[in-house]
């Protein structure tokens, strides 16, 4: 997929009506991949690799949002296994933002346009370790259906 398409495909989904739960999980994890590989990889100019970067962040963050929601609203899951994964969840998030500042504060006086990057980059993978969490609890929880 070239990147034209890419960055196409990307822009339907974050400004229409379509959503990452819309696609079935292959088409998710192929969308992900492709921009992960072929933007970052080809587009290599600041504003080209910053842009990517940031759109790569709102699909793991919409990701994120898809497995914890899919999880909330399954039928077979109890109120109180429900409660607990929202009150981990907004564990999670404190987690998140703390780390998040961790990771900020490493470049803090730097100069260069590669450590904005490199702290998106960063961020980026905190969320998608969480998306894995989740995405594994959402499959043991198909199963035991």
């Amino acid at each position: 997929m070239n990147l034209l398409k890419l960055t196409l495909a990307l822009f339907l989904i974050v400004n229409s009506h379509l959503s990452l739960a819309q696609l079935n999980e292959i088409q998710r994890d192929s969308l992900i991949k492709t921009a992960s590989l072929d933007s970052l990889i080809n587009n290599y100019e600041t504003l080209g690799l910053q842009q990517s970067l940031s759109l790569l962040s709102k699909e793991v963050d919409r990701r994120l949002n898809y497995y914890y929601n899919e999880i909330m609203n399954r039928s077979g899951i109890d109120d109180s296994s429900k409660n607990m994964l929202q009150i981990s969840q907004r564990n999670w998030i404190k987690f998140r933002d703390s780390e998040f500042q961790y990771i900020s504060s490493q470049f803090k006086g730097l100069s260069g346009s590669m450590y904005p990057k490199i702290t998106l980059i960063q961020q980026v993978k905190v969320v998608a370790h969480r998306v894995k969490e989740l995405k594994s609890y959402n499959k043991l929880l198909s199963t035991r259906e």
